[in-house]
C-alpha cells in the first residue's frame, strides 16, 4: 500500500472519528438541554401544586365562605393544570342534585346546550349564565354520570359524549372527577382545554386526579369544620334558650302558712317540654299548674313559654280553672301545629280553708292522698288537650272538680316522664311504683315527697337515658 493511499484512509477515519465524536458532544448537550428543560417543567409544576395547596391552605385557615372556597378549588386546578377552563358542581343533599358553584369565563360546559344559547356569538356570557341556572341529578348525562360512578375520565373530545353536540363542544378535550370525602359525595371537578389543544396526556390526567383528590379532602375538612362550628353555635343558644327557660320556672316555691309546697323540672334534653308555675291570684288564692307539651326540644320548649305568658294572663283574678284552661285553648289553638298539643293540669287553692278546685287539659290525673283513711285517690274531672279542638268540644268537655285538704293530707302532680321512665329492658316505672312512694312518703312534706320519687326513679332507669321530660308538684297541709 503506497503511503498515499495510507494518508488518505488515516484522515478518512479521523474525519469519521471526529464527526462520531461530535456526534456524541451534539447528542449530549442535546440530551443535557432536554433535561434540563424537563427539570424546569418539573419545577414549574411543583411550584403550581404548591401555590395551589398554599392558597387552599389559607383560605381555609380564614374560614372563609362556601363560595370563596369553591372559587379557590377552581381558581387553583386550573393553574396547576394549565387548562383553559374550570368548572365546580357541589352536590346539594336536600334538592338531590349537582348545582354549579364555580365557573371560569372559558370553560366550555359539559351539559347540553340550546340552539338559542349557542347561535348568539356576541353574547359570550348567554353560555355560562345558562349552565349557572341548569343542576344535575346523580347519573344524568357526563356529568352525572361521572358523579354516580365515582371515576374520574379524560375525554379526549366532548362530541364523543352522546349528550354533547353541540358546535361548541366539538374538538374540546376535558378531564372530570368526582369529589369525595370518606363515604361523603362532595361534588365534581372539571377541566378543559380550548379549541385546538391536544388531549390531555397520562402525566396531565394523573396530576388532575391528585389535585381533584387535594381538592375534595380540603373540601370535606372544611365542610366538616363548619358544620361543627354550625354546631357549636346551635348549641351555645340552646343553652341560652335552657337559661331563659330555667328563669321562667318558679326559683321557690312561695312560702304559704300552714303549706309544704315544693316543685321539680328535670329535662330529657337541653330544654324541655314539660312545665309548671305557682300563680298568686289574689291574697287568699293561689294557682298551681303542670304542663306537658307533646314532643321535646326547642319546639315544645317554644311552646312551653307560649303556654306559660298565656296561663299567667288568664289566670288574673279569675278563680274558675275550668274557665282559665277555657281561654287557654282559644288564644293557642291557632297557633299550635296540627301534630302538637298541651296536656294541663290546673288548680286554685284558697290556702285558708284547704279547698281546691282543679280542672284537667287531658292531663295525668293528680293523687290526692287521704291522711285520715290512708287513702290515695286520683282527681279526674274530664278534659282534653290544648289545641285539639278549637273550642266548642273543649268547652263542652271541661269540668272542675272541688275537694279540700285536710291536716296531713297531700296533692301530688306530675308528668308521665315519670311512670313512663324505661330501665336497660325496657320497662316502665309504672304507676303502681308511684303510688307506693306517695303514699308512704307524704307526711315528709312536699320536699320529701319529691326527693322520694325522683331517687326511685333514678334507680329504676339507671344508667339507661332519660327518654321524657320529668316534672312534679307535691303539695302538703300540716
Amino acid at each position: 500500500m503506497s503511503p498515499g493511499l495510507l494518508q488518505t484512509i488515516l484522515l478518512a477515519l479521523t474525519s469519521l472519528a471526529l464527526l462520531v465524536l461530535l456526534g456524541v458532544i451534539g447528542y449530549q448537550r442535546l440530551a443535557i438541554r432536554t433535561a434540563r428543560r424537563g427539570r424546569e417543567d418539573i419545577d414549574r409544576e411543583e411550584h403550581r401544586v404548591f401555590d395551589f395547596l398554599h392558597g387552599l391552605g389559607e383560605t381555609l385557615v380564614t374560614n372563609a365562605s362556601h363560595r370563596e372556597i369553591y372559587k379557590a378549588i377552581g381558581t387553583g386546578v386550573k393553574g396547576v393544570i394549565e387548562s383553559c377552563g374550570s368548572t365546580l358542581y357541589i352536590w346539594e343533599q336536600k334538592k338531590n342534585e349537582l348545582a354549579p358553584k364555580y365557573l371560569s369565563p372559558d370553560c366550555t360546559p359539559l351539559i347540553p346546550l340550546p340552539d338559542h344559547v349557542t347561535k348568539d356569538k356576541k353574547n359570550k356570557k348567554a353560555i355560562g349564565s345558562y349552565t349557572r341556572l341548569v343542576p344535575i341529578p346523580r347519573g344524568s348525562g357526563t356529568i352525572g354520570k361521572a358523579f354516580a360512578c365515582k371515576k374520574p375520565r379524560n375525554i379526549a373530545d366532548l362530541a364523543s359524549e352522546p349528550d354533547l353536540d353541540s358546535s361548541c363542544q366539538r374538538g374540546i378535550p376535558a378531564m372530570i372527577a368526582p369529589l369525595t370525602y370518606g363515604e361523603t359525595d362532595l361534588g365534581v371537578l372539571i377541566v378543559t382545554a380550548k379549541l385546538g389543544d391536544p388531549p390531555f396526556n397520562t402525566h396531565a390526567f394523573e396530576l388532575f386526579r391528585s389535585v381533584a383528590e387535594q381538592s375534595a379532602f380540603a373540601l370535606g375538612n372544611a365542610l366538616a369544620h363548619q358544620q361543627a362550628a354550625e354546631k357549636h353555635r346551635i348549641d351555645k343558644e340552646i343553652r341560652a334558650a335552657s337559661e331563659i327557660q330555667q328563669i321562667l320556672l318558679p326559683s321557690a316555691p312561695p312560702e304559704i302558712s300552714g303549706y309544704s309546697l315544693a316543685g321539680e323540672n328535670v329535662p330529657a334534653s337541653i330544654v324541655s317540654g314539660d312545665y309548671y308555675d305557682f300563680i298568686e291570684i289574689d291574697e287568699h288564692h293561689l294557682g298551681i299548674a303542670i304542663a306537658d307539651v307533646s314532643g321535646k326540644g326547642i319546639p315544645a320548649s317554644l311552646v312551653t313559654a307560649m303556654c306559660r305568658a298565656t296561663l299567667r294572663l288568664c289566670a288574673r283574678e279569675n278563680r274558675s280553672p275550668a274557665e282559665v284552661v277555657s281561654t287557654m285553648n282559644r288564644h293557642l289553638f291557632p297557633d299550635l301545629r296540627e301534630d302538637m298539643f298541651i296536656t294541663l293540669a290546673y288548680l286554685v287553692l284558697d290556702h285558708r280553708t284547704g279547698d281546691i278546685t282543679l280542672a284537667r287539659a287531658g292531663h295525668d290525673p293528680p293523687y290526692h292522698f287521704v291522711a285520715a283513711t290512708g287513702e290515695l285517690r286520683e282527681i279526674r274531672p274530664k278534659g282534653m288537650g290544648i289545641g285539639l279542638d278549637a273550642g266548642s268540644v273543649f268547652d263542652r268537655v271541661t269540668e272542675e272538680a272541688s275537694f279540700r285538704l285536710e291536716e296531713g293530707d297531700a296533692l301530688f302532680l306530675f308528668t308521665d316522664g315519670i311512670n313512663e321512665a324505661l330501665d336497660k329492658n325496657g320497662d316502665e316505672f309504672g304507676l303502681p311504683a308511684l303510688e307506693n312512694i306517695i303514699t308512704s312518703t307524704a307526711s315528709t312534706g312536699a320536699e320529701g315527697m319529691i326527693n322520694a320519687v325522683l331517687a326511685a326513679v333514678h334507680q329504676h332507669v339507671g344508667f339507661h337515658p332519660q327518654s321524657d321530660d320529668i316534672t312534679l308538684i307535691a303539695l302538703e297541709k300540716r
